[in-house]
């Protein structure tokens, strides 16, 4: 759903500014100015979110307490900038602050677009390489229905082969597999495989904000370490880390970083990886708790998944 943002700001160059990210972020705008919301607040009813840019303080007291009780009466999410005159302010502060609003507008668009879909209370990253796709199929395919899990798929490979990699879990797994638009929620039973060619990060209520803008950072694409570092860092003791086969040490680092985050690290075992570059960092770590071929993990996910959820139903217990 295309949302439309409401921006209020004091001057045509502003407007444009403004308008041009948030049509980058695939919203519409509305302009208004502030009379438009004190005299007509009706005007405001289908603004989804808004942006208000304007220097309040050079208003008179009287429009300044009937802006300030407009904001206290929305019920419409209200991102406030700077105020600043964008054709005269330095390039690298213009730039700042087109970013973290690009940013902004992205994670607000996700929340408000989230769907009612139940959530996984454990997400765990499936990270691979060279031999991966089989291996993961493997896996997923060993896996039982009903678990309280969902699965976020980096796979180092070309992002014209996403379709045929989900198609092929969907045909022969329990799991519906999927490449995730932006507001998209990491929802029981389900298996999100990372795009190549942009970044993704999961919010804490489990919401996909995708930045067509941001680039992965480093050699590998999808970056195993920064998905790993992500879901890490939003569901802490709830997520985890299987680093299947793969070349190069993907992976190694993400290990570490779910590791700090009391999180689980997996591995499939070297002698039965197609390329074992991947297990075999992974294992160096010193942090891989269980190793096995792709059917071993599935086994072993099953009896944690129900030994956590039993852990849970218990009083003042922690799981682990």
């Amino acid at each position: 759903m295309m949302l439309n943002i409401g921006l209020i700001t004091d001057g045509v160059a502003n407007q444009e500014y403004f308008g041009a990210i948030i049509k980058a972020c695939d919203c519409e705008v509305k302009n208004f100015f502030l009379k438009d919301v004190i005299d007509h607040p009706d005007v405001t009813d289908k603004v989804d979110a808004w942006i208000v840019d304007t220097n309040i303080e050079h208003r008179q007291q009287e429009q300044s307490a009937q802006f300030f009780q407009w904001l206290a009466d929305t019920s419409a999410a209200v991102i406030v900038t700077e105020g600043l005159d964008y054709e005269t302010t330095p390039s690298e502060k213009v730039e700042a602050c087109t970013r973290q609003l690009k940013i902004k507008l992205l994670r607000l668009a996700g929340e408000l677009n989230a769907s009612n879909a139940p959530l996984a209370d454990r997400v765990w990253v499936l990270g691979a390489s060279a031999g991966g796709p089989d291996a993961v199929r493997r896996f997923l395919k060993a896996l039982p229905e009903g678990l309280n899990i969902a699965f976020v798929y980096a796979q180092h490979i070309d992002s014209f082969q996403h379709k045929v990699l989900a198609d092929a879990i969907n045909r022969e797994t329990h799991y519906r597999c999927f490449i995730p638009k932006h507001g998209d929620k990491v929802e029981l039973g389900t298996v999100i495989i990372v795009p190549t060619n942009h970044k993704i990060q999961l919010l804490p209520n489990g919401t996909v904000v995708i930045d067509k803008n941001q680039q992965w950072r480093g050699f590998y694409k999808p970056s195993i370490d920064q998905v790993a570092a992500n879901v890490a860092d939003v569901f802490g003791i709830h997520a985890g880390l299987i680093v299947f086969s793969g070349m190069g040490d993907d992976g190694a680092l993400g290990a570490r970083l779910m590791a700090l985050n009391d999180g689980l690290v997996w591995s499939q075992t070297v002698a039965s990886a197609q390329a074992p570059s991947m297990p075999e960092c992974c294992i160096a770590t010193g942090l891989v708790t269980f190793e096995g071929e792709p059917e071993t993990l599935a086994h072993h996910m099953a009896k944690t998944v129900k030994h956590q959820q039993w852990l849970a139903q218990l009083p003042n217990q922690r799981i682990s």
